[in-house]
């Protein structure tokens, strides 16, 4: 099984979007949190499985949550460059390497 990687901007992003969800429930943050690291797992068991966005860049969906996780895969590694809101515009983002 290949190394998961998070870059530092998608640890910020996923502990922003926590503190968000945290003001409003508790409950939900904690279920964020629980979708993430399910996520995250589903990712690194079969990191190819899920679909291309671009190039080199695939995408995995949150259940329950509007945001998606965008990753790279590696010979020896998965990096995640972006936990992402739906809304946000993908130019903001998508040059994370």
């Amino acid at each position: 099984m290949r190394r998961l990687q998070l870059q530092s901007v998608a640890e910020a992003e996923v502990a922003e979007a926590m503190e968000w969800y945290r003001q409003r429930s508790p409950g939900a943050a904690r279920d964020f949190l629980t979708a993430v690291d399910q996520t995250l797992r589903r990712i690194q068991r079969a990191p190819e499985s899920l679909p291309l966005v671009s190039r080199t860049l695939r995408r995995a969906l949150l259940p329950h949550f509007p945001y998606a996780i965008y990753y790279r895969v590696f010979a020896e590694a998965v990096v995640v460059v972006g936990v992402v809101h739906g809304r946000r515009h993908p130019r903001r983002w998508r040059r994370r390497g």
